[in-house]
């Protein structure tokens, strides 16, 4: 079972912090845009706290975001 969080909308992407029961107590990120409803990003890996998860994904977003800047 996943629980999600919005940690962060903005006009093109949204940003969830997802609680996980396996590997149990551990949370993930996933990063989705709002224009196109197949695309996502993921991470592979777990963190031991939700602020942990936030952090990455907000690195993640923010890569994100200077990739379509460039």
């Amino acid at each position: 079972m996943h629980i999600a969080s919005v940690v962060d909308q903005s006009p093109k992407f949204r940003l969830a912090i997802q609680r996980r029961t396996k590997p149990i107590g551990t949370y993930t990120y996933v990063i989705t845009r709002r224009d196109d409803p197949d695309w996502s990003e993921t991470t592979a890996d777990y963190f031991f706290t939700r602020d942990e998860a936030s952090a990455a994904g907000r690195a993640a977003l923010d890569r994100l975001r200077k990739r379509r800047t460039t």
